[in-house]
């Protein structure tokens, strides 16, 4: 499938995964939160909102 994500990609996306920890505190900013975070956090939420995103 050429439209998927390169495996390249995936690893690096693997290597971002945030802890458990840190996936809790993420998760518990509400929508309107979401501006106290910086880009990287607010992307991470974003892709944590996938279901099994990090898990392999």
């Amino acid at each position: 499938n050429t439209d998927g994500l390169g495996a390249e990609l995936l690893e690096t996306l693997q290597k971002m995964a945030p802890t458990k920890e840190e996936e809790v505190k993420l998760k518990g900013y509400t929508e309107g939160q979401n501006s106290k975070l910086g880009a990287a956090e607010r992307f991470l939420k974003a892709v944590l909102d996938i279901p099994f995103a990090f898990k392999r």
